[in-house]
């Protein structure tokens, strides 16, 4: 047999596994331990909620300018 035709034929058959076996979105997995991980996952953040503020700290600090006022009113009055 011609190698020139084996050739095409492994090139043909590796076109052919290539477009019906691999997976819309490939992924690289790699293995830890027991689990596999994949790369995809370990890229894609989770979105944090932004906080405004903290009404902890607010509150303190208005229960503090409330208590000065007090303390100025006894001390002027």
């Amino acid at each position: 047999m011609d190698p020139e035709l084996n050739l095409i034929d492994d090139i043909d058959k590796a076109i052919y596994d290539y477009e019906h076996n691999t997976p819309k979105k490939q992924v690289q997995r790699q293995n830890y331990g027991k689990y596999h991980v994949s790369t995809y996952d370990m890229k894609k953040k989770k979105k944090k909620k932004k906080k405004e503020g903290h009404p902890f700290l607010i509150t303190i600090i208005i229960i503090i300018i409330i208590i000065i006022v007090f303390i100025f009113k006894m001390f002027i009055l």
